[in-house]
């Protein structure tokens, strides 16, 4: 197994950084709507109209936390494969699961920049989702607003 440099490793897998990266967008978008439909609903007076907006808000919930997971495990992926050929390696067997797969690549990385990669990314995504997030619900605040 030869060794790999992290900016080798980042110039072959930046095609599917970049992916991974545009495909928060959809996540930021169910989570913010899920979370200003929630925050509509009138908790003190129930009322059966309530229900639509419930699961409606429950939906997009299920559809934002769905989005970023595969998106996160499909990059992982791609990235322990690209590593894998790099340092010669045999192919990935595609069977794996997401836990084997995680600890795969805390064991194979023969350079703990590539961990330190994956956390980094980890942190960018909560970030860009709660910023998103909180933007996009000022949004659909000042929108409301309007109707009123």
């Amino acid at each position: 197994m030869k060794k790999v440099s992290f900016w080798q490793f980042l110039f072959k897998i930046g095609d599917d950084y970049l992916m991974f990266l545009r495909n928060l967008t959809p996540a930021v978008l169910f989570l913010s709507l899920a979370l200003f439909m929630y925050s509509e609903l009138n908790w003190t007076h129930w009322a059966w109209s309530n229900v639509l907006v419930l699961f409606l808000s429950l939906a997009s919930g299920f559809i934002a936390l769905s989005v970023m997971a595969i998106n996160t495990v499909a990059f992982v992926r791609k990235m322990l494969k690209t590593l894998r050929t790099l340092s010669g390696e045999s192919e990935l067997d595609e069977n794996i699961g997401t836990l084997a797969l995680f600890k795969m690549l805390w064991v194979e990385s023969n350079s703990k920049q590539l961990i330190f990669f994956a956390v980094v990314n980890i942190v960018a995504v909560f970030m860009v989702l709660v910023y998103g997030t909180k933007y996009a619900l000022n949004f659909y605040s000042s929108i409301s607003t309007l109707n009123d």
